[in-house]
């Protein structure tokens, strides 16, 4: 897949989180960190978490997506798309989508970064 085609899926993942689609997420794309839940409700559970983080609003975020690759490895990871979306200044909520050498992409995690309420 190209970058462009990359882009696009991380801009569609983050149109569904946004409109909380969260059955549609998990059944297309999985949840590595679902553990012992369904795909959807730790979706959306850690959607919830990172936002409640931050204290912001995803609705009005424009998120921006970056595309990178792995170097050759054993482990099958290909590349990896960055849902960076902005909350307040240096604050937000980072989706991150794996490819691997197979051609499937996966939602490897949902995170808060910067200074958070929890930190």
């Amino acid at each position: 897949m190209t970058d462009e085609e990359l882009e696009i899926i991380g801009n569609e993942v983050v149109d569904l989180l946004k409109s909380r689609r969260f059955e549609k997420i998990g059944s297309m794309y999985g949840y590595a960190l679902r553990a012992d839940r369904s795909a959807a409700e730790a979706i959306e559970e850690d959607l919830d978490i990172a936002i409640t983080e931050c204290s912001g609003n995803m609705a009005r975020s424009k998120p921006k997506i970056t595309v990178s690759h792995f170097e050759p490895n054993e482990t099958g990871l290909g590349s990896l798309i960055e849902c960076n979306l902005p909350l307040r200044t240096s604050v937000g909520v980072l989706v991150e989508l794996i490819l691997n050498d197979s051609g499937s992409i996966y939602l490897e995690q949902i995170s808060s970064y910067g200074e958070t309420l929890n930190a």
